[in-house]
């Protein structure tokens, strides 16, 4: 049967040390040749307003040793970048990306969970930094340094349980700043 878990769902149940032990054993699959992890693939499409522009955002990928594939699709409108705005700015009605992802059993091939993907983009991205970290930086490290921006800034900051006792963050934005956990 198939389950749906909102973004609510995955804030209240979903530890960031499990998602962190997510992606270590989705990246070992990988690195033995049995994960797939497919370009995403994203395309634009006329809006009946010529000012914006439809974007899809679709990744596709299987990680076996947990016998699930999945299929994300966001849903986003856009301003795309012009003389006046140097990158594109999401314009939805409401400040949120309406993507799913879908999880299917390698198994059976059957659906199991149709996940709201906005929360859990973020704590992905976060936890693939920490497993990252945990791989390259020295033992002794004592600062970390993150170029990322917004909710996947945060997301990265949720990740360490231990490790560098001080973040220090450049944006190319905002002046650099350190930040403390």
């Amino acid at each position: 049967m198939t389950i749906i878990i909102t973004d609510e769902d995955v804030k209240r149940l979903l530890p960031m040390r499990d998602c962190i032990e997510a992606m270590r054993v989705a990246f070992r699959d990988l690195a033995i040749g049995a994960a797939v992890n497919r370009p995403r693939m994203r395309y634009l499409a006329r809006h009946p307003d010529p000012e914006r522009k439809y974007l899809a955002n679709v990744h596709v990928g299987a990680v076996p040793s947990y016998g699930i594939a999945c299929v994300r699709a966001g849903s986003q409108v856009i301003r795309p970048p012009s003389v006046a705005n140097d990158r594109r700015l999401y314009e939805n009605p409401q400040a949120f990306n309406w993507g799913i992802v879908i999880l299917y059993s390698i198994e059976t091939a059957e659906p199991l969970a149709l996940m709201h993907e906005f929360q859990l983009s973020g704590m992905r991205v976060g936890a693939t930094t920490a497993v990252a970290i945990d791989q390259i930086a020295r033992a002794d490290a004592a600062t970390l340094g993150d170029r990322q921006a917004g909710a996947l800034c945060a997301g990265s900051r949720r990740t360490r349980a231990s490790g560098p006792t001080r973040q220090c963050v450049q944006s190319e934005r905002r002046a650099s700043r350190c930040l403390r956990p």
